[in-house]
Parts: C-alpha cells; sequence; structure tokens
C-alpha cells in the first residue's frame, strides 16, 4: 500500500481520535516541539492539500466546539508529569462527533464518552442489546424453483431467474429487504456540572492496558480529574470524579434514552439504500444525507423504558419489544458521593458540595425481563467495594495481560506525550512513518479487540459475513478468548445454516448467511437493487467465515480442537458442495451455477449466455474448504472414505482464467470479461485471506 493512502485511510480508520492537522488553538512554542528536526515546513504539494482537505474519511481539524475557550496541556507538561500511558494515546480537545469518542469496554459492556468538562454524555452499551426478531424464523421456503433458477441462468435468463426468485422468496413471511437487526445503546449517561470559565490544560487520555479514560482540566478552581474504566473480572463500569484539592464539585446524573437511534418494532426495518441510515454519525458518508431521512426504519418506538431511581441508584428497565417477546434489560448506576449530601429531582440525582463521587453501574440481559431483575442487580452492586484503585489494578492485572502477549516497538520512545492530532500531523509532512503513530495503531487494533469481544464478536448493524475481517490477525495475535466467543457464535448459528440449505437449494449441509447475527445465522437478506443476483444464492460465506477455524489449529496445533470442531463445521459445508456440484462442462469440470462475486458484474461477449457462473472466489472458497478438510482428516486418520470422495471433488475444479496481460480473472467462464471499475477484488481471495496464491506454490497466478 502506498504511504499516503495508509495515512490518509488506516490512520483514521484505527480509531485514533483527533485530526491530521495541529489545531489552531495549539501555541505556536508547541507546534515547533513536534516538529521533527531538520524537516521543512511542508513538503506537501498544492494539489494533496486540496485533496486531502476534502476527504470526508480524514478527521476534522480538532477544535473546542464549546461556549467557552478550551486550551489544552502543553506538551512539556504532558512530558513532564508522564501523564500519558505509556500503551495509549491522549488528545487535546473534547469530542463533538460519536466517531471522536473515547472507547472504554469488557466486552460485554461498552462506553463512549466525549470528554466535556462540564457537560458530559456518555453513551452505555451491551452486547446482548439485539432488538427481538419474530421466531421462529427460517429462510424462504424456495428449494423447489432452485433447479428452475439454475436452468435459467445457465441460458443466460438472469434478470428472469432473478424475478423467479424474488417473487418465491417473497411469499415467505421474510420479505424483501428485510435488514439486520440493531444492537441498540442501553442508555445516555448525563453529567453537568456548573460551568466555570475559561478551561485550561486539558487533556484526555486512554490507556490500552486497563481500559481506564481520563479527563483532566484546569479553571479557577484548580485541577479537576474524571476517571473511567470497564473492569473485566468484576463486570462494571468505574467512574471517579474528584474534585480539586480543597474544593467540593455539584453535578446533575442522569440515565436518558439515546435520542440519536430510532428503535423501531418487528420486522419493519426493510428499506433499499437503508442499512447503516440509523447510525447518528454518518459525517463520512455524506451522500446518504438524504437518504438518512427517507429509508431509516419507520414505526413506532418500540422499547417500553421505565425510570425507578433513588438517591442511591439510578434505574433504568427496558422491554426491547414487547410486541415479539418478553426480552429485555435492566441498568443500575450505584452513586457513592464523598462528603456533601444528594437529593433526587424527577429522575435525576443531584450531588453538592462532595469531595468527590464514584459511580458503579452494571447491565444485565434477559431473555425473560420481569421487576426482580432489577432488584437482583442492585444488590449484586452492592456487594462491589467501592475502592477504585483496587478495581482498576484488578482489571489491569486481566487486560494488560492479554494486550502484551504481543508488542511490537518500532522505536518511537522520542515522540512520547506528542498527542494524537499532533502524531498525525507530524505524519503528513514527513516522507517516511512515524514511529509512535504506527505503535499506537498496533495497539489500538489489540484495544479494540478486547473492549468489544464478549460473549460474542463486536458485531455492529450493518456488519455482514466480512466481520472476519475484524478477527484478521486475532489468532495470530493470541487473543484466544475473543476467538473463543466467534468459534461459539459460528457454531451457535449451525440449526440455521442447515436449514438455509435446505429450505433455499433442498441441499443437506450448511450455506451461511450474509448478515450473521447474534443467535441467528438465517438468510433473511435479499433485494431486488442490485443486478448481481440474489444474496442468498451466495455459497462462500461459509468457507469465508469457518477459515479463522483452521487458522486456529495451524497456530496452536490443537489436535482435539481440530477434531471436536474445525472437522465437523468442515464436513457441513462439504455436504452442502457436494450436492451443489452437479453440473459439469464440456470438460468434465464443475460448472459453480448460480455464482456471485459480491456486489460486482462481469461484462458478456455472449449476451444470450451465462452471467452468474463460476466466480473465482466461489471456486477458490470451495477449493480451499476441501484442501483443509483433507489435511485435517488425514492428520487425524479418520474419513478415509470421504478423502478420497473429497480429493476426486478437487480434481474436477475448473481451472482459473487469466487475461491477456497476465492477471487474474474474475469469472472463470470465458464469454465472461472483466469489469476493473468495481472497488471489490473477491477474486483475490486466494491471496488473502486464503493462501493458495503465492509466489513460490503458484508463480503463474502470483
Amino acid at each position: 500500500m502506498k504511504r499516503r493512502i495508509f495515512v490518509k485511510t488506516g490512520a483514521a480508520a484505527a480509531g485514533l481520535v483527533g485530526a491530521m492537522e495541529i489545531s489552531p488553538i495549539l501555541a505556536s512554542s508547541e507546534q515547533e516541539t513536534s516538529k521533527p528536526k531538520g524537516q521543512s515546513t511542508d513538503n506537501r504539494p498544492a494539489e494533496y492539500l486540496d485533496q486531502v482537505q476534502e476527504n470526508p474519511f480524514l478527521p476534522d481539524i480538532p477544535k473546542a466546539g464549546k461556549s467557552y475557550p478550551v486550551s489544552p496541556m502543553p506538551l512539556d507538561e504532558r512530558i513532564r508529569r508522564k501523564i500519558v500511558p505509556q500503551r495509549g494515546f491522549c488528545s487535546l480537545t473534547p469530542g463533538n462527533l460519536v466517531s471522536e469518542t473515547l472507547i472504554s469496554g469488557n466486552g460485554v459492556m461498552n462506553i463512549e464518552l466525549m470528554g466535556d468538562p462540564y457537560s458530559e454524555e456518555i453513551l452505555f452499551r451491551h452486547e446482548s442489546l439485539l432488538m427481538p426478531w419474530k421466531k421462529p424464523m427460517e429462510a424462504p421456503n424456495v428449494a423447489d424453483v432452485f433447479p428452475q433458477i439454475r436452468q435459467m441462468v445457465m441460458e443466460g435468463k438472469n434478470n428472469e431467474a432473478i424475478d423467479l426468485a424474488l417473487k418465491q422468496m417473497n411469499e415467505s413471511p421474510i420479505k424483501q429487504d428485510t435488514e439486520p437487526h440493531l444492537t441498540i445503546p442501553a442508555f445516555l449517561m448525563k453529567l453537568d456540572f456548573p460551568k466555570k470559565n475559561p478551561v485550561s490544560n486539558y487533556l484526555r487520555t486512554v490507556n490500552f492496558e486497563n481500559s481506564e479514560i481520563k479527563i483532566i482540566w484546569t479553571d479557577e478552581e484548580g485541577e479537576w480529574t474524571r476517571q473511567t474504566f470497564a473492569s473485566r473480572p468484576d463486570n462494571v463500569i468505574v467512574q471517579l470524579i474528584t474534585a480539586p484539592a480543597g474544593k467540593t464539585l455539584n453535578v446533575r446524573i442522569s440515565l436518558e434514552r439515546s435520542a440519536g437511534w430510532s428503535m423501531v418494532s418487528g420486522m419493519d426495518w426493510g428499506a433499499r439504500r437503508g442499512i447503516g441510515t440509523t447510525d447518528p454519525d454518518m459525517k463520512a458518508f455524506v451522500q446518504l444525507t438524504a437518504d438518512q431521512k427517507k429509508f431509516a426504519p419507520k414505526g413506532v418506538e418500540a422499547c417500553e423504558v421505565r425510570q425507578d431511581s433513588s438517591k442511591q441508584n439510578l434505574i433504568y428497565k427496558c422491554r426491547l419489544d414487547p410486541s415479539v417477546d418478553n426480552s429485555g434489560y435492566a441498568g443500575i448506576t450505584r452513586v457513592i458521593n464523598n462528603g456533601g449530601s444528594s437529593r433526587m429531582e424527577g429522575n435525576t440525582i443531584v450531588i453538592s458540595n462532595a469531595s468527590s463521587v464514584m459511580l458503579l453501574t452494571r447491565i444485565e440481559y434477559f431473555t425473560d425481563f420481569n421487576e426482580f431483575n432489577a432488584a437482583a442487580l442492585i444488590r449484586a452492586l452492592e456487594e462491589i467495594k467501592p475502592d477504585y484503585a483496587a478495581l482498576l489494578d484488578s482489571n489491569q492485572k486481566v487486560q494488560s495481560e492479554i494486550l502484551n502477549r504481543v508488542t511490537v516497538d518500532f522505536g518511537g520512545a522520542e515522540q512520547y506525550g506528542l498527542s494524537t492530532e499532533e502524531l498525525l500531523s507530524d505524519q503528513r509532512s514527513r516522507p517516511d512513518y512515524s514511529p509512535a503513530l504506527l505503535q499506537k495503531i498496533f495497539e489500538m487494533g489489540r484495544y479494540w479487540f478486547i473492549t468489544n469481544n464478549g460473549n460474542y464478536p463486536g458485531i455492529a448493524a450493518g456488519i455482514n459475513s466480512t466481520i472476519n475481517l475484524l478477527t484478521a490477525g486475532a489468532v495470530q495475535g493470541n487473543m484466544w478468548e475473543s476467538m473463543e466467543a466467534y468459534f461459539r457464535w459460528m457454531e451457535e448459528i449451525i440449526p440455521d445454516c442447515r436449514n438455509n440449505a435446505k429450505n433455499i437449494f433442498g441441499f443437506r449441509g450448511t450455506s451461511y448467511p450474509l448478515f450473521p447475527d447474534k443467535g441467528l445465522g438465517v438468510s433473511f437478506y435479499y433485494t431486488s437493487s442490485s443486478e448481481i443476483g440474489i444474496w442468498p444464492y451466495w455459497i462462500s460465506a461459509g468457507g469465508w467465515l469457518l477459515r479463522q477455524f483452521w487458522e486456529y489449529y495451524l497456530v496452536t496445533g490443537d489436535v482435539e480442537f481440530l477434531r471436536n470442531r474445525m472437522v465437523p463445521a468442515y464436513k457441513e459445508l462439504a455436504l452442502f458442495y457436494e450436492d451443489f456440484l452437479t453440473v459439469t462442462d464440456k470438460d468434465g469440470n464443475y460448472v459453480f451455477v448460480p455464482s456471485i462475486s459480491p456486489e460486482s458484474l462481469p461484462r458478456t461477449t455472449d449476451p444470450s449466455g451465462p452471467v452468474l457462473i463460476n466466480s473465482t472466489m466461489d471456486i477458490m472458497v470451495c477449493r480451499e474448504v476441501l484442501t483443509n478438510l483433507i489435511i485435517a482428516c488425514e492428520t487425524l486418520d479418520i474419513e478415509a472414505d470421504s478423502v478420497t470422495k473429497w480429493k476426486t471433488m478437487l480434481d474436477k475444479m475448473p481451472p482459473y482464467l487469466m487475461e491477456q496481460d497476465g492477471t487474474l480473472k474474475e469469472w472463470a467462464w470465458p464469454t465472461l470479461e472483466e469489469r476493473y471499475s468495481h472497488r471489490h477484488v473477491s477474486h483475490l481471495y486466494g491471496v488473502w485471506p486464503g493462501n493458495e496464491i503465492d509466489p513460490d506454490g503458484t508463480p503463474e497466478l502470483a
């Protein structure tokens, strides 16, 4: 990847807050401090500057965006106090957008906070808060028309085949354009303090080793500190607000519904181009602004929310959608003030004249919610000793061990103390890579994985089968706790995937969906908005999703995992391929039909010939599944008859085709030509994440 492309997309996508330029509010002396010696002021061409300033995927220039001035802590002060975590980062201004929040989490619960000194908003989440589906739920039962669909595709009647499939699928309970259900936020916590102008020495930090977020600032009263982290061993979000020495604090604390999210009922989610339009922070995708209003899910607010608070506890109870089932959750915030007094104003706790306040918050999900759930949760929180240092130390022992199983050192020690804003600005003006920035990007990836993987991997609405890209490298990175969640999830949805194969194709084995979800493997998404085909007929999701099982064995050598988990899952895929691969060409090679290369269509030199046929990705994934399964069974000395059968199937795989310039074709069919304008490169699956193509083993393809 070219360096500039990496800087533009990789750094921003890594979740490092801040901007690619130093804020105007930074002192000129500080800008000089962070500039590499001997470097010109700006060596970037004007065309490049124009391009990046208009790029919506780049962070904005940091600005306070507050009604009061905010100035950052100087670099020399950060270095002198050693206030920036060695494994972590700092930022110089509060956030203004969701994408600028700081995150902490323990896998099951996580939070996002802006870092506003006087008017903080903290979004609380729990991994299980998925808007429920009406059940029982199965993929459309259209297997009886699959032979006809296949024949129509072979005859080049692509549009007619799609129309027939849509007609039959729409006769099922799952209608066209049904979208993934959202995993909704639990609630928004608001912390409101009396404003004191101006704010100086502002800094917010994240410590990757214990997930602690610190917000530090100084005003006329002195230096204030807010500390927050999510504890894994105690399953609690811990917050500590500390007034300046010899001073007291006043704060109003409330739990509210997050207004930025639509929580709508039942199956009423379908809308073409609607996927992602419920995201409250879509600034980078400015072209969707009109669509957000037009296509976002419509319907009555489904969640039934009740609050029942006291001077010691804020209580938030919610049934997710009573029209579907009785699932729901309770969130409790225990309030412990050191000195001062507390009183209730509606559902707001008002703390006056305290030297410090600690908040302990836990959220629990219940498949069958009732009032006793909240009472039990209150009792559980009361058993936690409110000792911030001890709770933090307990969490650090667990989290730092996971984080530091794999470390890198690119020599960035001399850049200690620089904020992400300064590091990103430095990177854009230097000819080489910033070592500290690279290290933080690497560590941020591991940190995000730790904070967002609990009983399930971090699944957001709109995430499809490419979720395995989020887990890429986790096995090699020795993050086995998170990968165990992934493996359990893939095994959990196998019954649905069997039904997918039976209902859609009439086949044995498993067929995995485009949008797997928590506890749900139903292939529910199909749309008429594309000519690429019908997504339930895409057959490569399973091999792609299960590749991590094979990689786990390769890295760990765990033979019992191979025997009890990898082989059973792969055998189900092989069963499906045995039933699917029944059409052969004139040379006796299998024909993959219908066959989809995600979101892409070829050009054809034969208008009457097939289009949805022999996508290179489908061939590669099938070849990989059978190859890995054969190796596994031979290693275990099992399934001898099946191994012979699978080897025979491998011998009948269609050959890959090449363009005249030697490049690999996306479609292994002679009348189909490439469409280079598309952003997807699915036919390079064999390069990565697969490993079929390499310069030594397949020089003709590499």
